[in-house]
């Protein structure tokens, strides 16, 4: 059981910072379609105003990987990124697995 939550902590832990990268690299790409956006620009102001602690859903399914996304596009600092998210799909894959 054990290679298979570190299998499982670590594929999806990169799976998060592919996200935050390719959120990092889309915001020159896409800023006339976010600020022309009602729910881009909320989802950014939200993610400037609270930083990395907005980032406290990712772990969640369905609106996890989409916090990620944002969390480049908003320019979290990378640190601060893997320090919130990690220990959250770390935490939820023990939590499925009955340890915590």
């Amino acid at each position: 059981m054990v290679p298979a939550l570190v299998a499982a902590s670590l594929g999806n832990s990169l799976a998060c910072v592919v996200n935050w990268g390719l959120g990092w690299f889309l915001r020159e790409k896409t800023q006339s379609r976010i600020d022309a956006s009602r729910s881009g620009r909320a989802a950014l102001r939200a993610m400037e105003r609270w930083g990395p602690w907005s980032l406290g859903l990712s772990w969640a399914p369905v609106v996890g990987d989409p916090l990620t996304v944002v969390a480049g596009l908003a320019r979290v600092s990378f640190g601060a990124f893997v320090a919130v998210v990690i220990p959250l799909r770390i935490g939820r894959y023990l939590l499925i697995a009955g340890l915590l």
